[in-house]
């Protein structure tokens, strides 16, 4: 009798055995019987199909750009009919697998080299750059970098061990001004008040401790005064100070100092004698030095040659300007923009539509647009983080690139923009100008000029004129500041 199949599903074989054996039904070896008369011992059989796994397609990648994973479904199929996995093999075909699509942007700090200690000792700082690049190389807006790291200090402390109390050759004494004589007949008594000052590393007197000055030097902080005797028949008569004659940089000051008689009429000096002592018809006013106007003045008159922020007196205003060549004959200046480039840029658009008489997505970006990337003949991105500056007129200079970045193309200047994309008013070039935290704004009277063929602009301005904004652009056409040919933007002091 035949044993089961050998498989519960599929085809397999059943088997039996056979003995050789006597009529009477006992077993003798197989060799008494003939071989070619003995049954056959196996036979096929069959079950129904085997479940198999059935595999899905490969999913799409799980990443746009880097290392990512495919997944796809697979599931135990017997008939055509799913079936209950454990039905078929125990190995399982792969259900994901790993893919690679093109390197992933990435962004990193990068700092500058520290700037020399502004002090020497008792504490001063250092100070560098610290921006955000992309994989690529190209400065990229600080957010970038911030979602992963934390922005690195762009100042540090520096020389904080106390200076050795010794008189120090940069500090001098300070006399103030003498007030009025204690009593108004006899004798009294003036004082002022003495200060030990120091020039800071922009020229500007600081107070220092009273040990870097001199002692044995010391102006005197009191003298005698006698207007007069109390009793007597004439006295001194002092008239109101004038004004200083100098805003700065050791004016003077007048008064009136008359010998008068009891009754008020005025005699000459000489009744007005000793005890009394003549009150000084004229004193120094404003002694603090003038600020600086330019980076020449700081290089010439304060012997600053390291490129650096520094105040200015610009237009009668205090100013924060950075002097850019400050170690050559020429040293220029730059306003520095707090804001980010993301916030200063321009743009020459570099596409131009296939059927330029028309404006598709009602004139907004779309960079896969039917366009062919040969539109205008000089196309760039330029961001600003430092804009050239002409401290007497308060103009931009726009064509000064030191300190700009070109993204792509060629440099645009700051405040302009173009492209060649329609014949149809449709402009796609953009620049963006801000100005918030320099103190100033860009002057209400300004306007932008176009040229080209069939220009068109939209400029937009917040209420301050600290922001301004455009989109301009043509066939092929360019917006530009309407002073100096698009060379100058004027800037006037934030009210």
């Amino acid at each position: 009798m035949f044993e089961n199949c050998s498989v519960t599903c599929g085809k397999g074989v059943k088997t039996r055995l056979t003995f050789c054996q006597y009529d009477d039904g006992s077993l003798t070896i197989d060799s008494d019987c003939e071989e070619e008369k003995r049954p056959p011992t196996q036979r096929e059989c069959r079950k129904p199909a085997c479940a198999k796994w059935r595999s899905g397609e490969w999913g799409e990648c799980s990443v746009t750009c880097g290392r990512g994973i495919q997944e796809r479904e697979v599931a135990c199929f017997s008939n055509n009919i799913e079936v209950n996995s454990s039905l078929c093999p125990r190995e399982l075909p792969r259900t994901s697998k790993g893919c690679r699509r093109s390197t992933c942007s990435s962004y990193r700090w990068k700092k500058g080299r520290w700037s020399q200690c502004n002090e020497t000792c008792g504490g001063g700082v250092k100070l560098r750059e610290v921006w955000c690049q992309d994989n690529k190389g190209k400065r990229a807006s600080d957010e970038y970098c911030a979602a992963t790291r934390k922005k690195p200090t762009h100042k540090r402390k520096c020389n904080i061990e106390p200076c050795i109390p010794k008189y120090s050759p940069g500090a001098f004494w300070v006399a103030g001004l003498w007030g009025e004589c204690t009593r108004t007949c006899g004798a009294g008594e003036q004082s002022r008040e003495i200060t030990c000052q120091m020039l800071s590393g922009d020229g500007w007197r600081i107070p220092a401790d009273l040990s870097a000055c001199n002692p044995a030097t010391k102006p005197e902080s009191t003298r005698r005064c006698n207007m007069g005797t109390c009793f007597g028949d004439v006295h001194w008569k002092i008239g109101e100070w004038t004004a200083c004659s100098k805003s700065c940089g050791d004016g003077v000051q007048r008064r009136k100092v008359q010998c008068q008689a009891r009754h008020g009429k005025v005699m000459p000096d000489r009744f007005c004698r000793h005890p009394a002592i003549k009150p000084e018809p004229e004193r120094i006013c404003n002694t603090r030095p003038c600020p600086p106007t330019s980076c020449k003045d700081l290089q010439e008159i304060q012997k600053i040659d390291e490129d650096g922020d520094y105040s200015m007196l610009i237009q009668g205003r205090l100013l924060h300007i950075f002097c850019h060549g400050m170690a050559g004959s020429n040293p220029a200046e730059y306003l520095t923009l707090p804001a980010s480039e993301a916030e200063n840029y321009s743009e020459i658009y570099p596409k131009r539509l296939l059927n330029p008489i028309h404006c598709p997505n009602n004139g907004a970006r779309n960079d896969n647009c039917d366009c062919t990337s040969y539109g205008h003949r000089y196309p760039g991105l330029t961001s600003f983080n430092k804009i050239r500056i002409n401290v007497t007129t308060l103009e931009v200079i726009t064509d000064d690139p030191t300190f700009a970045t070109v993204h792509h193309g060629h440099f645009i200047p700051y405040a302009t923009a173009g492209d060649c994309f329609s014949a149809v008013p449709c402009p796609q070039g953009r620049f963006h100008v801000s100005l918030n935290g320099t103190g100033l704004v860009v002057a209400p009277d300004v306007d932008w000029s176009t040229d080209g063929h069939s220009v068109s602009r939209q400029i937009s301005r917040d209420a301050l004129n600290q922001r301004v904004s455009g989109i301009c652009g043509g066939y092929c056409g360019r917006c530009f500041p309407d002073r100096g040919e698009g060379r100058l933007l004027p800037l006037t002091f934030q009210s």
